[in-house]
């Protein structure tokens, strides 16, 4: 029998580990990773394709859903950016053949709902920019929201190897459902989900 929110945690968990592919093959391929917000703050090529990538899965599987991300569109108005979209829209050709830049503008615009929804999903697309930056540790987020509470939550870590999954390739995806318990497993291959729990150990 499938959990009230089965679906949802399914489609969370391909999503982040589609965008984890990208956001992997930006992060060692690409010498340039960055622009600057107005806020001076960096965001990367990954926030923008991530974004996209989770907004695209989005809208197949839940098109009334809104979509609260981090990343707008406009800052590629300025033609100093232009040739990073074409970038951008290359990387994610990669999971979504014949995808456009106009497509790819829309979809990191699906990301910018404002208004208050009973129900809609949150997206951190790259979360630990300055781990990103340095090829170290980062997380790609996403939870759906109902009533004010998170029901589904997947967090992906392209870059952590945990136990006991030391001996397969590294990544992870943690992964819950309200009521269910919360999971991992591994982000590339079909291993069985394992639990996971608090740690009863206390600081002293």
């Amino acid at each position: 029998m499938m959990s009230k929110y089965q679906k949802e945690k399914n489609v969370a968990i391909s999503a982040v580990r589609k965008a984890a592919t990208i956001c992997r093959a930006t992060q060692f391929e690409l010498d340039l990773k960055s622009i600057e917000k107005k806020d001076k703050s960096p965001v990367t090529i990954a926030d923008f394709s991530a974004q996209a990538i989770i907004c695209k899965v989005l809208s197949k599987q839940f098109p009334k859903d809104p979509v609260i991300g981090e990343e707008d569109p406009l800052i590629f108005k300025h033609n100093k950016n232009k040739k990073l979209l074409s970038i951008i829209t290359d990387y994610i050709d990669r999971i979504f053949p014949g995808v456009s830049e106009y497509e790819v503008l829309a979809l990191i615009d699906k990301g910018g709902h404002k208004t208050y929804a009973d129900r809609f999903w949150t997206i951190d697309p790259v979360d630990g920019t300055k781990g990103f930056l340095r090829n170290d540790q980062y997380a790609i987020s996403l939870s759906l929201i109902i009533e004010g509470e998170v029901v589904v939550g997947a967090l992906c870590c392209p870059n952590l190897s945990v136990a006991p999954y030391e001996d397969e390739p590294i990544g992870v995806v943690f992964f819950a459902e309200k009521g269910e318990g919360a999971f991992q497993k591994p982000l590339e291959g079909s291993e069985a989900s394992v639990p996971i729990y608090v740690s009863t150990q206390s600081k002293k």
